[in-house]
């Protein structure tokens, strides 16, 4: 599982990588970090603007040791894309996102606590550059800086750092392959170094695949303003417990799912994109640690219906 989990984590930090044109020419995309895909953004001009809000609800599902967990969310980000010359394009992008747990009957995650962990926080900073080198390659290096954790922890030791570097070869006009090799720090475990991989593949005019984080995107295009797609994906988070805790103070809690379902995407403007997304967590797992990564226990849960939505406004 530590494998696996490290895998999804370093992995999530490349999507700004992922569905990139070749050349830095009008039309590429940049994509901060969310749970909700969107289209590419086609920029007018040298440098681009995007802004999203986002949130979903995870309900309620039976641990099993005891207790129930539910999870609701507030996110939002802002994307910069600057082609600074001919085959080299620059992006930044920043998040945020809020977590409210609310965990119910006897829950024995952490002891005897009936509510181990709450409101808890994460941000994260994704600068990134892409550089083409010729008329099917394309140069991607990018790092990720984040901080997540409850209130009341040392932000110092809730801090995570990672950065990839990849090609991106364009095979075919309807299929793309990226592939490198990315770094990534975990709080409480050792740095790890793997393999990364994305596909883009038109497989027709209406239907795409595509790798989206960890996981797979099937959408087809029902019109000009609406997208429907199918996916798929292994959602990971880390947080810092408080230092002010009865039981396990600056402790760490992982919180992996396997996420599918369908999401309705709509353009309701040229600068407007609104998804609405709705599934089940498939599987999920919590994890807790002590301060010093030491295991308190895992801790499968049962499936639960999930619901999403997001608007990102692009200028």
């Amino acid at each position: 599982m530590v494998v696996g989990r490290s895998l999804i984590v370093t992995l999530s930090i490349c999507g700004a990588a992922y569905g990139q044109s070749v050349a830095p020419a009008p039309g590429t995309a940049f994509d901060p970090e969310t749970r909700l895909g969107v289209d590419e953004y086609r920029r007018e001009g040298p440098v681009g603007f995007q802004v999203y809000a986002q949130g979903s609800h995870d309900f309620d599902a039976d641990l099993d040791n005891s207790g129930e967990s539910a999870v609701s969310r507030f996110g939002a980000g802002v994307g910069v894309e600057w082609e600074a010359a001919t085959n080299l394009i620059f992006r930044f992008a920043f998040d945020a996102e809020w977590s409210d747990y609310d965990f119910s009957g006897p829950v024995a995650l952490i002891g005897a606590d009936a509510s181990p962990w709450e409101d808890v926080q994460s941000y994260r900073f994704a600068p990134s550059v892409q550089i083409g080198l010729e008329a099917r390659w394309a140069l991607l290096v990018g790092g990720d800086v984040r901080v997540a954790y409850e209130p009341g922890a040392d932000v110092g030791d809730a801090l995570m750092g990672g950065g990839y570097v990849g090609a991106r070869y364009q095979w075919t006009d309807a299929f793309a392959l990226t592939f490198g090799v990315s770094a990534q720090s975990q709080l409480e475990d050792d740095t790890i170094v793997l393999p990364l991989i994305a596909v883009e593949w038109d497989m027709t005019d209406r239907l795409r695949l595509e790798s989206r984080g960890v996981g797979l995107g099937l959408t087809y295009k029902l019109s000009d303003q609406f997208d429907v797609t199918l996916r798929g994906s292994y959602d990971p988070r880390s947080y810092r417990l408080s230092e002010d805790r009865a039981l396990n103070p600056e402790g760490v809690v992982n919180d992996d799912r396997v996420v599918v379902g369908a999401e309705l995407t709509w353009r309701p403007a040229a600068f407007v994109v609104v998804s609405l997304f709705a599934g089940a967590n498939l599987w999920q797992e919590y994890e807790i640690l002590n301060s010093s990564g030491g295991k308190i226990t895992d801790n499968e849960s049962d499936p639960s219906p999930a619901i999403a939505a997001r608007a990102t406004f692009r200028f």
